[in-house]
């Protein structure tokens, strides 16, 4: 059964814009219970001791 949550600690999120066609091409396959996120599986090199991210 697919995990109940989305994202994970350590995820990486990306956010693009999108025109309206595609938000209503999204909305219906939400509504329709078809629509499944891109997911890329990956791997980041660790941070130095005392730099943060962002």
């Amino acid at each position: 059964s697919p995990e109940p949550i989305l994202l994970r600690a350590g995820d990486h999120v990306r956010f693009r814009r999108i025109d309206r066609a595609e938000f209503d091409a999204i909305s219906a396959s939400v509504a329709a219970g078809t629509f499944r996120p891109r997911i890329e599986e990956g791997s980041y090199p660790p941070l130095p001791p005392g730099e943060r991210a962002g």
